[in-house]
């Protein structure tokens, strides 16, 4: 477990005053597996246990240290506080009580230490609560910011149903999706995980399907590429447009489908995006190859000779009046 020593408490808590922490390790042992499990999978947990175990006597000194081994300080210095933070949220009104011998509860007391008033242990449960949720928030930003920089836990993470930064997802993180097309709140990266499943389920059932599975995956692939030229401004229209037509819907279906506006929403900017792509057509021509945006060389041809004749009559009618 990631927790040995009444010091790394102190080092979160500086106003601890535990004096051992051997009755404590059980059940940090266990808020570890309820809480950190969900959020890492088994095989990152591991592997943090194992790095903790290798530098346990000095993961909260201060001392130079490579980047791969300071971002494996910093992940486990954040998983703690997840652990001991909610392990005091979820238990701080047994914490201040005592089961007697009848199989009651009687508040506990302490020599030299008074007990909180309601005020002030509703204030304590709001901070706990609080601190919580922010080392859960961190510690994801940390594993992103790992994800994109050393990759030191990234295949291990990858490995459970908690990673998110799939490479085939219009938004793959909280920073692609907050707070431009979806406001996600004060934590972006632990509410980011709620819409994963939705945001893969949306792209397939509405957004592939009217303008292209290969339109879509390149839209995706730009994020990083950044490989579309002189026609980067098109492709950045048409992204803007099938994000914003995405966030709605997943959004409509997140409700459970009880806002028909976000859907009209996302299909008005769908048919924006799928104007771009016929205004632009000789751009997009091989993206859009087995959808029904696709025309061959004599349809192509016989537009032009119909917009021809437009233009044609047109100038006569002008000359005529």
């Amino acid at each position: 477990m990631l927790f040995s020593k009444i010091q790394e408490i102190n080092k979160i808590i500086p106003t601890a005053k535990i004096a051992k922490i051997d009755n404590l390790l059980p059940r940090l042992c266990t808020e570890e597996m309820n809480t950190l499990y969900p959020l890492t999978g088994e095989e990152l947990l591991q592997q943090m246990n194992e790095d903790y175990d290798a530098m346990k006597d000095e993961l909260w000194e201060e001392k130079e240290r490579t980047d791969e081994d300071r971002m494996k300080m910093m992940i486990i210095r954040m998983a703690q506080e997840v652990i001991l933070y909610m392990y005091l949220a979820n238990n701080s009104a047994i914490l201040q009580s005592s089961l007697n011998i009848g199989g009651g509860w009687n508040s506990a007391s302490t020599d030299n230490y008074e007990a909180l008033d309601d005020k002030e242990n509703t204030r304590l449960d709001r901070d706990l609560w609080n601190c919580a949720k922010r080392a859960k928030e961190n510690l994801l930003l940390l594993l992103e910011m790992d994800a994109k920089t050393n990759k030191v836990y990234t295949e291990k993470w990858k490995n459970s149903n908690s990673y998110y930064m799939h490479e085939n997802l219009l938004f793959s993180s909280a920073a692609d999706m907050h707070p431009m097309f979806i406001n996600l709140g004060d934590c972006p990266h632990l509410n980011f995980q709620k819409y994963i499943s939705l945001i893969n389920d949306c792209q397939d059932g509405y957004i592939a399907g009217a303008i292209g599975e290969k339109t879509m995956q390149q839209i995706i692939r730009n994020k990083t590429e950044k490989n579309t030229g002189e026609n980067e401004g098109v492709w950045n229209n048409l992204s803007r447009h099938v994000k914003t037509a995405l966030a709605n819907f997943i959004q409509y279906e997140h409700d459970g489908a009880k806002h028909e506006h976000l859907k009209n929403r996302g299909e008005a900017q769908l048919t924006l995006a799928r104007r771009i792509l016929t205004d632009n057509y000789s751009i997009f021509k091989d993206f859009l190859v087995d959808t029904p945006l696709y025309k061959d060389e004599e349809s192509v041809t016989d537009e032009k000779k119909k917009e021809g004749k437009k233009k044609k009559y047109g100038t006569v009618f002008s000359l005529l009046n």
